[in-house]
């Protein structure tokens, strides 16, 4: 067991559910695997315990907007990093939360972006959305930022059927469009976890999938800032997509973030969206 795995096993039997992804690296450069990998801290939440929350939760909400047009097949994978051969990076970060008490938002980490000028992409979970309406707001407004849906109640999809499946996309896209005006166009897995059905959900709501190649491990409090910086710097390579944590889960996140933006930056590294990485949008000139 590597250091990664041992850290990832003490943390989910000390803190449960205080966690959403985990520090493993992936296993796939860009098909999902046909078995679910887990790659978040914590104990996926089931999904019969949270879909009457979330029913409940959306009674106000207007009926389903048209979905956007599908992704065609050959798109509908999960998406750990951009080209290998151009010195650009996406850093991004999920916004957890599930039924229960509020995740929080850390405004320090926007702060540090809005100082620096570095991009990000935000995944933002639905119920995250309506504790927070005003922030959601005004993570939109920004131009450095773009969002990207996180899911309604950050369940696990890999015990969802697919009907289950579109309703927590769809919902966490309604509520992103009555609060921004926007509407996502990437999705991120609660717990990274997945099945090739589960990325084909996504790709059918024409969402294109974004996982990671260097996970911060962020949601551990026993990791310092100094070893977050050294973690996330160590791993990452030109296209490298970093995922870490603008809840409270992110314990020293905000701490390590202006470090890990200085260093990169020494290495000749440039910060883009992930839709930048993927060529979606224009890369900054």
């Amino acid at each position: 067991m590597n250091y990664f795995q041992t850290t990832a096993l003490i943390f989910l039997i000390t803190f449960g559910l205080n966690g959403c992804h985990a520090d493993l690296p992936p296993t796939s450069l860009a098909s999902p695997a046909a078995k679910p990998t887990e790659r978040e801290r914590g104990t996926p939440i089931p999904a019969t315990a949270v879909a009457p929350a979330a029913v409940s939760s959306l009674a106000t909400l207007s009926a389903a907007a048209p979905p956007a047009a599908a992704l065609p097949t050959s798109q509908a994978v999960a998406i750990t990093h951009g080209n290998r051969s151009q010195a650009y990076v996406a850093l991004t970060f999920d916004a957890c939360q599930s039924p229960g008490p509020p995740a929080g938002f850390n405004e320090a980490i926007i702060t540090i972006l809005n100082e620096t000028g570095s991009p990000a992409t935000l995944f933002l979970g639905g119920l995250w959305m309506q504790r927070y309406p005003h922030q959601t707001q005004m993570l939109a407004a920004n131009p450095l930022l773009e969002l990207g849906n996180h899911s309604w109640s950050h369940p696990d999809f890999t015990r969802l059927t697919p009907s289950e499946m579109s309703q927590e996309i769809q919902r966490a896209q309604q509520i992103m469009t009555r609060h921004t005006g926007q509407k996502a166009t990437l999705f991120r897995f609660p717990f990274d976890t997945y099945t090739d059905e589960a990325v084909a959900v996504v790709g059918r709501h024409g969402l294109r999938v974004v996982s990671g190649d260097v996970v911060s491990g962020d949601p551990d409090p026993n990791l310092s800032a100094r070893v977050l910086v050294q973690q996330v710097t160590a791993q990452v390579e030109p296209g490298s997509i970093i995922i870490m944590h603008m809840n409270d889960r992110g314990y020293h996140t905000a701490e390590a973030l202006p470090a890990i933006i200085s260093q990169l930056r020494e290495k000749g590294y440039t910060f883009v969206t992930v839709s930048q990485l993927l060529g979606l949008t224009p890369l900054p000139n």
